[in-house]
């Protein structure tokens, strides 16, 4: 049985739903191992779903929401209909800018060993269901047709809402945030936040080490424990996980993608990517994969 979509909101092509989208969805469809480019949140109301990850398995039901990050290469199969839930996706650089607190983007961004990326929520469920159905009405209001009201604090209204759904899940379900409870120095913060910023620029793992005054030996030791990834599999992946994107959004030949994803050369470029993904970019981009295939 294929997924209804109803309330989906329009890709008109407009810069908003270029970082951010929501849907309410019901349907049995599954889904093979694939990623995407975006931060992921999904909040099952009925039904349950398996969610296989790398190294990683999950039973997601009703009233939990599941945190995905651009990273996490995951399938889906759902165990019980009907399956509905709400997805909402937003573009990382955008939740960045949006969230600004490196406690409640950990849960995209941070995946030690200890980390389930399905809280129940049941406790909160009422509130997550009328700011979900928020920004979904927000999205597909006249509002958001008319451009003079769309200017009108349309923006800020929208990251209210999504900001009080992190601020709800924290909450709730604070000791479950991959937040090390260990005293780390705020250094390392602030090595994430720069190759989340950098990445697509010609950097080294040694350059950035160099640039906070860090040892690479503590660097890459307090880091995997932060968030689970060296700092060069970190750097990788946000590379990867971009230049996937152009090559499915964009007409950039495959050089002018690994320059603008921060590889130094295309042969480099092509290695690391059919490592991650296991075919070529060309081959990507050849198989035209639609967009519903980022559909959960």
């Amino acid at each position: 049985m294929g997924a209804d979509r109803t309330n989906k909101s329009r890709t008109d092509g407009s810069d908003i739903e270029k970082i951010i989208s929501i849907e309410r969805v019901s349907g049995t469809v599954d889904y093979n191992a694939h990623t995407h480019n975006y931060y992921e949140m999904i909040f099952i109301k009925q039904g349950a779903v398996q969610l296989v990850f790398r190294n990683k398995m999950f039973v997601a039901q009703a009233k939990t929401l599941i945190f995905i990050s651009n990273h996490e290469e995951h399938s889906t199969a759902v165990l019980e209909g009907p399956y509905e839930r709400y997805i909402l996706r937003i573009l990382p650089e955008y939740a960045d800018k949006l969230i600004m607190n490196a406690k409640l983007l950990s849960v995209f961004k941070n995946r030690p060993m200890s980390f389930r990326n399905v809280f129940d929520v049941a406790a909160i469920e009422e509130n997550l269901t009328w700011l979900f159905e928020c920004i979904l009405k927000m999205m597909e209001s006249q509002e958001y047709d008319n451009v003079s009201s769309k200017a009108d604090f349309f923006e800020e209204k929208l990251g209210c809402l999504i900001k009080l759904v992190m601020f709800f899940v924290w909450e709730n379900n604070q000791s479950e945030f991959p937040v090390l409870r260990e005293s780390i120095k705020s250094e390392i913060y602030a090595v994430q936040a720069y190759l989340d910023q950098h990445y697509r620029e010609n950097i080294t793992i040694e350059e950035v080490a160099n640039k906070f005054y860090i040892n690479t030996n503590y660097l890459s030791a307090s880091f995997k424990k932060l968030t689970g990834y060296s700092p060069k599999q970190y750097l990788t992946q946000n590379r990867l996980s971009y230049a996937r994107y152009l090559l499915l959004h964009s007409q950039y030949s495959i050089e002018e993608i690994a320059c603008e994803c921060g590889f130094n050369d295309q042969s480099n470029f092509i290695r690391a990517f059919k490592e991650m993904y296991a075919l070529t970019p060309g081959s990507l981009r050849k198989a035209n994969i639609p967009k519903s295939s980022d559909q959960q």
